[in-house]
């Protein structure tokens, strides 16, 4: 990650806040071999926090990580 565009690290966050938003929103799996938890993984990467794997978990998720992606825009 330490040799990642920031471009890439925006891009990979932006992926990562749509497939969680399949996923929690609509229970639409953005592909047969991601888990949820993987999401989780990456959100926590950005964040900082750790998540659980519970809905209420996985939309903080959503919002933290919208909430990463609208600051890094300003």
């Amino acid at each position: 990650m330490k040799n990642m565009a920031p471009e890439v690290y925006n891009f990979r966050a932006a992926a990562t806040r749509s497939a969680l938003k399949l996923w929690t929103k609509h229970g639409i799996k953005p592909n047969r071999w991601t888990k949820i938890r993987d999401l989780l993984d990456i959100a926590t990467i950005y964040t900082g926090v750790t998540y659980k794997i519970s809905k209420k978990d996985q939309l903080r998720a959503l919002e933290d990580l919208t909430k990463w992606i609208e600051e890094c825009k300003t």
